[in-house]
């Protein structure tokens, strides 16, 4: 079960970031499932290490953006895995309802760490796009009427274009996407 979950990880050609949630995931559900089988009587104390080890670390991934960040990017994926996963509003509720206050929506969590990262990138991007139009033009360099509108566009403090694209992004489910979708082919 390991060694056909650290194949996962194993590329030198394409990325695996995004696979970790999912497989280590996986791994705990068969380890979890081969504890209650009597078939491995022989070896609970060692599945039971084996969970509490791959446990103490795959809880501490929320804590991670780049793992929530490499799942969005994967268009199988988004962040459809980590509601499904971890819980969203009605796992939240359950959870309240049950006694756990400090329940969490990790849904709510993950798109948090999206806009962190939106709003960070942006501020960049912004100002890279507003240093590419320099204030007094070369000779040779010629800006026309829609360079500057879209220079507008791009410094509107009003704008929320990375939020509607991220929104039509979550929304849209692709027929020809799977798991297995080369995502640096698919961002090409």
């Amino acid at each position: 079960d390991a060694n056909n979950i650290q194949q996962v990880f194993s590329s030198d050609k394409h990325p695996t970031l995004w696979r970790a949630l999912p497989a280590l995931k996986r791994l705990l559900s068969v380890w979890e499932k081969k504890k209650d089988d009597p078939h491995y009587a022989l070896y609970i104390e060692a599945l039971e290490a084996g969970i509490a080890k791959i446990l103490k670390y795959y809880l501490m991934l929320d804590m991670k953006p780049a793992f929530v960040l490499a799942l969005l990017l994967h268009p199988y994926f988004k962040l459809h895995y980590i509601e499904m996963a971890w819980g969203g509003e009605a796992e939240q509720d359950a959870e309240r309802a049950a006694g756990k206050l400090d329940a969490k929506n990790w849904y709510d969590e993950a798109m948090q760490i999206v806009e962190d990262a939106m709003h960070t990138y942006w501020a960049t991007h912004l100002q890279a796009a507003t240093a590419m139009v320099p204030k007094t033009q070369p000779a040779t360099i010629i800006v026309d009427d829609f360079d500057l509108y879209c220079q507008t566009l791009l410094t509107r403090k009003d704008s929320k274009g990375w939020q509607a694209e991220l929104r039509r992004y979550l929304k849209d489910v692709p027929a020809d996407i799977s798991r297995d979708t080369d995502i640096v082919e698919y961002w090409q």
